[in-house]
Order: C-alpha cells, then structure tokens, then sequence
C-alpha cells in the first residue's frame, strides 16, 4: 500500500474549529430548546384558561336556565341562590351556592312532593364549577330590583348578576359575568 500525500494546507480540520463548531450548534441549540420549553409553556396556559373560561359559561347558563324558570325566587346573598321552579307537578328547591375554601360552584337540588311537603324526597349536590375564586368583597350573585338598585327582597327581584371569577393556575383570574332577567317578574 501507499501513503497517501496530502498538500500541507488540505490536512482536514483543526481542533480549535471543531471547538467553535460545537460551541455554535450548542449556544443555537439552546436558544431553539428554550424557544419551544416557552411555547409548549405558552400553549399549556392558553388551554388551561380556555378550560377555566368554559367550564365557568357552562355553570353560568345552567344558574341563567334555572333562574328563568324559577318561580319564586327564594333569596338571593352574596355567595348563594336559592330559587324554586316545577316540574311534572313537583316542586324543586335550587341553591346554587360558592364555597370559598374549596373553590367551587355548587348546586344542590331538593325535590319535593308537592307544593305543601315541608320535606324533601329527594336531595342532590353537584359541583358545576372548580376553581372559581373570587376574591374577597366580590358578590357572586346580586339581586337588582327593576330601577337597577340592589335588593334582597325576593318579591322585588326582577333581574339577578352572577358574577364567577376562574383561577386558572399560572396565570391571571377569568371573570364571567351575566345577568338574567326574570321571566316570571310580577313586581
């Protein structure tokens, strides 16, 4: 076999340009890396307040469904609704009711045999909103009399605010408010 010759400038590459080679596909690496961990970051917040915001409109229409058919409205307070509507003949007592400590949206259902039973036949509670936090001095349901005034007179209330406050993690407070007019006003 033999040698091959090489020219004294064609030799291949020197070390010091393999260094800065790596040290330029590192620092480029890094920036890309950084960019989608970002991204990625980014993406996770957006999905997770769009989460907070749906969950929050699913709970303010089925407190606007409830609401329209009540009939009465029971008493309205900062933190609770308690409302009565009829179905198939039987009366139904809703509170909707924020729980603070847990942060959630509550809705519990007491149904009734009849329009004089004192008892109900049957009970049930379900959470319809998580992570709802509304911060302190907010008012979660607000009974408005027909000039617009607050009231907590039942008998009074021609339209109520409802007013929810997500808190998705990372990142700043949903509010989803509305107010719901009654059908059943007779004030």
């Amino acid at each position: 076999m033999t040698a091959r010759r090489t020219a004294p400038g064609d030799s291949g590459f020197t070390l010091v340009e393999l260094v800065v080679v790596v040290l330029l596909v590192g620092v480029v690496g890094t920036i890309f890396a950084a960019s989608m961990i970002n991204a990625m970051g980014v993406d996770r917040r957006t999905k997770d307040r769009a989460a907070v915001t749906a969950s929050l409109s699913v709970a303010n229409e089925r407190i606007t469904r409830e609401i329209r058919t009540a009939s009465p409205i029971i008493s309205v307070a900062p933190s609770q609704l308690v409302l009565e509507s009829w179905t198939n003949g039987q009366r139904r007592r809703h509170t909707f009711a924020y729980v603070s400590g847990s942060s959630e949206l509550r809705h519990t259902v007491a149904e009734y045999s009849s329009a004089t039973a004192v008892s109900p036949f049957a009970t049930s509670t379900q959470v319809i909103a998580r992570q709802v936090n509304v911060p302190p001095g907010t008012k979660v349901f607000v009974g408005r009399a027909r000039d617009g005034t607050e009231t907590t007179d039942p008998s009074k209330i021609a339209s109520v605010t409802v007013t929810l406050v997500g808190q998705p993690a990372e990142t700043s407070s949903v509010p989803v408010s509305t107010t719901i007019f009654l059908r059943n006003y007779q004030g």
